[in-house]
């Protein structure tokens, strides 16, 4: 029988990454499907010609909405803490974007985001 305890278990909502470059332990917490969809959206423009500054901005995004403290609290969703992000190197980016990636389901920064597509 389906329970959700046991979905909880199989499926959280939360995960850690170790970031020595931040000082240890960083929390991620999964967003409201429709933030996912916002993010979705950013990171599928349909513009080849931009993709990457697009795709570096929507991973700084993703990290805006889902790095948080003990207390469940945005720990860069601020202005200042989104600036702290855009200014961080391209491998910490990588690293912590993959990992919130993987928690959302969305693929990982190397490969393109997983996206539903109706078939004819």
């Amino acid at each position: 029988m389906f329970e959700l305890a046991r979905l909880k278990e199989t499926r959280p909502t939360r995960a850690q990454i170790e970031v020595a470059e931040w000082g240890g332990v960083v929390l991620l917490e999964r967003v409201p499907a429709r933030e996912q969809l916002e993010l979705i959206a950013m990171f599928d423009d349909g513009d080849d010609s931009v993709s990457q500054t697009r795709g570096v901005a929507s991973i700084v995004e993703l990290l805006t909405r889902c790095v948080v403290n003990d207390k469940g609290e945005r720990v860069f969703g601020t202005d200042a803490g989104r600036d702290y992000l855009e200014r961080e190197s391209l491998g910490i980016l990588s690293k912590v974007g993959d990992a919130a990636m993987r928690l959302h389901d969305l693929g990982t920064v190397e490969q393109e985001p997983v996206t539903e597509k109706k078939s004819d």
